[in-house]
């Protein structure tokens, strides 16, 4: 049993000595047969160095465990009269424990003749260790272990003179959905059925806020109820209540109740538990100012969340002993490495929740201005979700030098791009614009000299004559040579107009490096990319088409053939019926590319396998779909 008992030493943090008291409470309790047990393996001994600011701490320490019943030794140094420090007698101990180290425990404690010293401050220590584990995992072994202790004290009669063993009960249920249960239990607690030292403290309420299946309308009236009880029992509310009502008020889409709560006078952040409180109490808020879209008020509450103390060196110890009377303020130590890194990644979220309102509405320069501070303030590269973001609004505007830029900074960063970034930088170079975006395109490229004529039609021509920039153009096949996109007829009669439209030099750039990061050779038609459909496949055709590369076009079609076979040795591939039109395409420019090349053997290949397949060329599609009954 030695592995579970643990000596606690407190020492002021003014006057740093420890020994004496440690080898004094040994001395006091040396014929006791746990102290004998625990001296057995000295290799495995296990202490507890905390710390209290002062002699007047650490003396209102020593009266709380007094009227806890739990023995320990107050050392007074001599001559000089000063308390210095104490040790506790063995106690049962789950700091720093793992939960299946702490189950297993209290399983032998349950075993053993020591049951009749256990306390209801160890059953609460052990109960916050598995419903903190639901909060984290949402593991449910955890609670059924919570149900099982908490049954075995009822059924072994331990005697009960702390609230915090029937907020975990309520947490308990709260977690299962049973609330007749949970509002049961805290009604016996209001009417002193267990006993009248029993009074309800502000984590009775915080048992019933912290509901992780509270979503509707229905559950934020049952917590504003439970709130203005609070309120009625002269409880302060403090973040462990708003942070709750502002989680459930986005998820139920009750935007004025939110604005309510983030306008309400500021919550006083709990002192003495969590170091770090205050930061997620202003996170909280933050979330709530974006559901609302409010860009100050979201970046006020990032900027008061960077400013906020995370301690580095220690935490608060909330199940030590004073903690509930809250006269101590001991700490341990903290291995903050991986909590400020949690930290920071959160602020990243928020500030990417930011970005990307930023650009939703277009203020694409202030997304970026955020992106630099993000970069400054914590220390860590955008998300590739929010690289996303960027390289989808750059992509709708054919803006190719940034998406080049864009795809720079995440090799930098060491973010990867995926399929969904390498299909929106290579279709960029080669979509076919619509006539407001192939306006702008135009104009833009007129103001810096790449094309010419002045191009006056185009800028006061309106949608009604032209909707879509591939609008077909009856009985014009030149426009459609190589599978090229067709455009306007007034569009066509400005020389160099292709080169601000499609980029292909910049469309096989992004290919050759996905091929790249791949490890593949494109020179291969067996090497497939890590990213491949037909998006992708159907934008390189066009640009070696473009290039006049008609041997290449066929190679692009035949990897993506093999691909297909690959994945889909008999019938029709699932990629082909939800993108008949793309392929039509595909399979048209391979048809054109295997005519010019003067090849009646890949002609015929290419048409075996649209047979199979049943893709059907562009002007044929609407023929070949089913008429409608009437």
């Amino acid at each position: 049993m030695a592995e579970a008992r643990t000596i606690f030493i407190v020492m002021r943090k003014d006057l740093v000595k420890g020994a004496h008291a440690a080898v004094a409470v040994m001395h006091k309790y040396r014929d006791d047969e746990r102290v004998k047990e625990y001296v057995q393996d000295l290799d495995s001994m296990h202490k507890v160095v905390l710390e209290t600011k002062n002699e007047t701490s650490l003396l209102k320490m020593a009266d709380n465990l007094r009227l806890k019943n739990i023995p320990f030794y107050l050392w007074t140094e001599q001559p000089e009269n000063i308390p210095t420090c104490l040790a506790t007698y063995l106690l049962w101990s789950t700091l720093e424990r793992q939960p299946e180290t702490v189950w297993k425990l209290f399983v032998k404690l349950t075993e053993v003749s020591e049951w009749s010293e256990v306390t209801d401050r160890d059953i609460v220590r052990v109960l916050r260790v598995f419903n903190n584990q639901f909060a984290f995992e949402y593991s449910i072994v955890a609670l059924e272990r919570v149900e099982r202790i908490i049954n075995i004290c009822i059924e072994r009669k331990l005697p009960i003179s702390a609230v915090t063993f029937y907020n975990e009960w309520i947490r308990l249920h709260v977690a299962r959905k049973n609330y007749h249960e949970a509002y049961r239990i805290k009604r016996n607690i209001l009417s002193g059925t267990y006993g009248s030292e029993i009074k309800p403290d502000i984590y009775t309420y915080a048992a019933l806020f912290n509901d992780p299946s509270a979503a509707t309308s229905q559950d934020m009236a049952r917590l504003i109820r439970d709130y203005e009880e609070m309120l009625d029992q002269g409880i302060e509310p403090n973040e462990l209540q708003v942070k709750p009502l502002i989680r459930l008020a986005i998820k139920s889409g009750e935007f004025k109740l939110l604005e309510e709560l983030l306008d309400s006078a500021s919550i006083k952040p709990m002192k003495g538990i969590h170091s770090n409180t205050e930061a997620r109490l202003l996170s909280t808020k933050a979330r709530g100012y974006i559901a609302l879209f409010d860009l100050d008020g979201a970046k006020q509450q990032i900027e008061k969340l960077l400013l906020s103390h995370i301690s580095q060196k220690s935490m608060p110890l909330p199940w030590s002993p004073g903690y509930e009377s809250g006269v101590a303020e001991i700490k341990v130590p903290l291995e903050h490495t991986q909590t400020r890194e949690a930290f920071f990644v959160y602020v990243r979220s928020l500030y990417e929740s930011v970005i990307r309102i930023h650009i939703i509405r277009r203020m694409i320069d202030e997304a970026y201005e955020l992106m630099e501070e993000m970069r400054r303030t914590i220390y860590l590269p955008p998300t590739r979700m929010a690289y996303n973001w960027f390289i989808r609004y750059h992509s709708k505007r054919k803006q190719i030098s940034k998406l080049h830029e864009i795809q720079d900074m995440m090799l930098q960063d060491g973010v990867a791009p995926d399929e969904y970034a390498y299909t929106k930088f290579i279709n960029a170079c080669m979509f076919q614009p619509k006539s407001r975006l192939l306006q702008k395109l135009i104009i833009t490229a007129f103001n810096q000299g790449n094309v010419g004529p002045k191009p006056d039609q185009v800028a006061t021509q309106t949608n009604a004559d032209d909707t879509h920039v591939a609008s077909k153009i009856e009985n014009d096949p030149e426009l459609y040579k190589a599978g090229l996109p067709a455009v306007p007829q007034h569009v066509v009669e400005f020389s160099s107009v292709h080169k601000i439209v499609f980029h292909p030099h910049d469309c096989l750039r992004f290919y050759n490096a996905l091929f790249t990061e791949s490890k593949g050779r494109i020179g291969n038609v067996n090497d497939i990319p890590i990213y491949y459909n037909v998006h992708i496949v159907n934008a390189v055709m066009r640009a070696y088409a473009l290039l006049e590369k008609p041997k290449l076009v066929v190679r692009e079609f035949y990897r993506y053939a093999y691909h297909q076979a690959r994945q889909c040795p008999q019938g029709i591939p699932p990629e082909v019926p939800m993108n008949r039109k793309h392929l039509g395409h595909v399979f048209r420019m391979a048809l054109e590319a295997s005519s010019a090349i003067e090849s009646p053997k890949q002609t015929d290949r290419i048409h075996s396998l649209m047979n199979q397949w049943q893709v059907w060329l562009p002007w044929q599609f609407d023929e070949a779909q089913p008429s409608e009954p009437n």
